[in-house]
């Protein structure tokens, strides 16, 4: 292994097994195939109490965004056909979603049960291989290639940004502002007098919705917490103001890049390349839409299985896949002490077609030897979807209520956890992060009834970020991205 391994990205209420087992051996050993090659070579993830850190070669990363922008450069459609390739895998995957809602786990045998979950990796491979990888790379390579081409036809313009990010832009909503709307529309009517039995609308909205911020295990929403959201929306006067503002927003969208194409006079192939990005940025949204709701409906099978082989939900996630055939088929589990101490503290190695534990109670000691000098800067933290949307903006970091002056219109406000002293200091953000919270703290209410992004649990957001550091906070894939930071 090469010594310049960095920080890729942190996933808060995430465990290894099967989910993150199967992305690790595409990134790894899969996308060869992909991308004539090419991979991320042996990649590191350490593993601490239900948060994952990855860690990959930079040279790795840097060869396979490269040849994923010469993918698309010399055909931009490869773009849309990897995201058709996708759409048509889709049908199994829900499928296999609805296999596992419909099972009698009563009756099920262990044989059974990992015979399912054999299914269940081998649909997730062949899946996931066709949804990720080319969009990560277009995010590292194609963008920064389209700004600077941008910056060239606006002489540097201060509205290159926005031109870039209406550009990029997919016309079709984030499933998590189809719930959004999806509640707008529902107190509109209920203001209107067209709904009267209010709790089994709650009802039909709770089943439709309830999986959106679960990711890989985070949450699931119930009907308290979309009455408590309900409730708020419904004392608020500007509600059919707020719906009519997202209906324009998008259906106007592909009106207003017209309209830029027309202004800066960008040429067909640079049309194509923009809508590679349009591409991309769709099937990230629709990937973890689908997968979403694949892992919330994994759910009980995951708890079945740790039952059989005596661990809990957490412990069971920290097997690999030829220990848990072993523990179902053969009764041969693994002790309950060597699963907690991988949860705990450990190092997930892929290499090539193998992956294995290491580093047990001693993960920041291995992970520390192969970073490269300045590799354990955190350019991108995880969380959990509290109000949907894409911002990005300088950082003012609250230690306190104190504070509330020194944030700014149009700051990205973070914070440990925000109570109804900080809403002042709210109304003036662009977007909001915390450390700590779930969907129904203080930050994720209020964030969505101002409208503006929102990703909270990060853990530890306010200890890496700092003053002035300018973040793209991405709520529809909950995510923190750090795109530069000031020197302190």
């Amino acid at each position: 292994m090469k010594h310049d391994y960095v920080f890729v990205q942190k996933k808060t209420y995430t465990n290894l097994f099967p989910n993150i087992y199967v992305i690790g051996r595409i990134y790894t050993f899969l996308m060869k195939d992909f991308f004539n090659g090419s991979t991320f070579g042996t990649t590191l993830l350490a593993a601490k109490d239900g948060v994952i850190y990855w860690y990959a070669s930079e040279s790795g990363l840097q060869d396979v965004a490269q040849k994923g922008l010469e993918m698309v450069k010399k055909d931009p459609t490869s773009a849309r056909k990897v995201k058709e390739k996708y759409e048509s895998m889709v049908p199994e995957i829900q499928a296999l979603g609805d296999k596992l809602c419909q099972l009698k786990l009563g009756e099920a045998t262990n044989k059974q049960l990992w015979d399912l979950m054999a299914e269940y990796l081998d649909v997730y491979e062949r899946s996931y291989l066709w949804s990720e990888p080319l969009v990560l790379s277009l995010n590292d390579m194609l963008s920064p290639y389209l700004k600077a081409y941008l910056s060239g036809l606006t002489k540097k313009d201060k509205k290159t940004t926005q031109y870039y990010n209406i550009l990029v832009s997919c016309p079709e909503k984030s499933f998590v502002k189809e719930e959004e709307d999806a509640l707008l529309r529902l107190a509109l009517d209920i203001k209107m007098g067209k709904i009267k039995d209010t709790d089994s609308a709650i009802r039909e909205h709770t089943a439709q919705y309830c999986w959106v911020p679960f990711d890989y295990g985070a949450y699931s929403w119930d009907e308290k917490y979309f009455k408590t959201v309900l409730n708020k929306i419904l004392f608020e006067d500007n509600v059919e103001e707020l719906l009519q503002k997202s209906e324009d927003y998008f259906g106007g969208l592909r009106e207003r890049q017209n309209a830029i194409i027309k202004e800066l006079g960008v040429d067909d192939y640079h049309q194509a390349l923009f809508d590679a990005m349009r591409q991309a940025s769709y099937l990230l949204d629709y990937k973890k839409q689908i997968y979403t709701v694949l892992h919330w409906k994994s759910e009980r099978f995951l708890r079945e299985i740790a039952k059989r082989v005596g661990a809990t939900k957490d412990q069971v996630q920290y097997y690999l896949p030829d220990e848990l055939r072993q523990a179902l088929v053969e009764n041969k589990p693994l002790s309950a002490e060597v699963l907690q101490a991988r949860f705990t503290d450990s190092v997930v190695v892929w290499e090539g077609e193998k992956t294995w534990f290491t580093a047990l109670g001693e993960g920041d000691k291995f992970v520390q030897h192969y970073l490269k000098a300045g590799g354990k800067e955190e350019k991108m933290l995880g969380g959990v979807i509290a109000s949907a949307g894409k911002y990005t903006g300088p950082v003012k970091v609250m230690q306190g209520a104190g504070e509330l002056a020194k944030v700014k219109k149009g700051d990205v406000l973070v914070a440990s956890m925000t109570t109804p002293e900080y809403v002042p200091a709210m109304r003036k953000a662009g977007a909001i992060i915390t450390d700590e919270g779930g969907v129904m703290c203080h930050a994720a209410i209020v964030s969505r009834e101002l409208g503006i992004p929102c990703v909270v649990g990060t853990k530890n957001a306010t200890k890496i970020l700092k003053d002035g550091d300018i973040v793209e906070v991405n709520a529809n894939h909950n995510s923190v991205r750090i795109n530069h930071v000031e020197q302190h």
